[in-house]
């Protein structure tokens, strides 16, 4: 695949996020939308990427909370809690999930759905949708092609809150393709008044 990498739009981001790090750029890849019937469409992923002071050839991947936020959108926040060891050695990979961020952002008018009345009153706003094809293990499957698309064989993982959840996912389908997970249920939120 070839890879078009620039700045990162930040049209689009989350109030309160910190714009990208320096030396964050930003490309889209696109994904089929049913991994079981790969010819019946695509969605357009939002993929980024601050890569290591040393080529070492690994990769950091950063899974977001939510589940609904972007990791693309919290790359200017990641690398500032990152040991100096880890950003010297490790390319920061940040993948927008599918629905999330700008990767077909789906946005729920009252706020973050918390009761299944409010789920269900979101979920209808999107009746042009399949959310069929919006799942954690549809976002596994998305991760593990921009791995190939970015020539990784293995990766390392790190997830927050949600992002948890998305580690547990990916190394249930691929663990041949992880070398080491850090799952935190810790929030950046909560990170910041450490």
């Amino acid at each position: 695949i070839e890879l078009t990498w620039g700045p990162c739009d930040t049209s689009n981001w989350y109030p309160g996020y910190p714009t990208p790090a320096e030396g964050v750029e930003c490309t889209t890849i696109e994904v089929p939308l049913d991994w079981s019937d790969p010819g019946a469409g695509t969605i357009t992923l939002n993929v980024g990427r601050h890569l290591a002071r040393y080529d070492m050839g690994k990769a950091l991947f950063n899974f977001a909370g939510g589940p609904g936020g972007s990791a693309v959108g919290q790359s200017g926040a990641i690398p500032a809690y990152m040991p100096t060891r880890a950003r010297d050695d490790f390319d920061l990979i940040y993948v927008a999930q599918r629905g999330t961020g700008d990767s077909g952002y789906m946005y729920c008018p009252g706020g973050y759905p918390v009761t299944q009345a409010e789920w269900e009153a979101c979920a209808a706003l999107y009746t042009d949708v399949d959310l069929n094809h919006y799942l954690t293990l549809d976002a596994a499957h998305d991760i593990d092609y921009v791995r190939q698309a970015l020539g990784y064989d293995r990766i390392y993982i790190r997830g927050g809150s949600y992002g948890t959840r998305m580690g547990l996912e990916y190394m249930r389908q691929y663990p041949e393709n992880v070398v080491a997970a850090v799952l935190d249920r810790a929030s950046l939120d909560a990170m910041s008044d450490v």
